[in-house]
């Protein structure tokens, strides 16, 4: 599992692969502080429900395909 704050000093970071890791939830607010996120890649997990995405406005990439949703 990942902490809400995982992420927290990492403002510049442009972006995350968490692919194939197993993940069943990401927290609502794990990407808050990324204001520089483009692209997030979270194919091949078990994630059923897509609630963490507010706020991401220079976000151009998402990948989701192999999860439950």
């Amino acid at each position: 599992n990942l902490d809400s704050d995982f992420f927290q000093n990492l403002e510049n970071l442009n972006t995350i692969d968490l692919s194939f890791n197993q993940f069943e939830k990401i927290p609502e607010n794990l990407f808050q502080n990324l204001k520089e996120i483009q692209f997030i890649n979270l194919k091949s997990n078990k994630l059923s429900k897509i609630d963490f995405l507010s706020n991401l406005n220079k976000l151009e990439g998402l990948f989701l395909s192999n999860n439950l949703i």
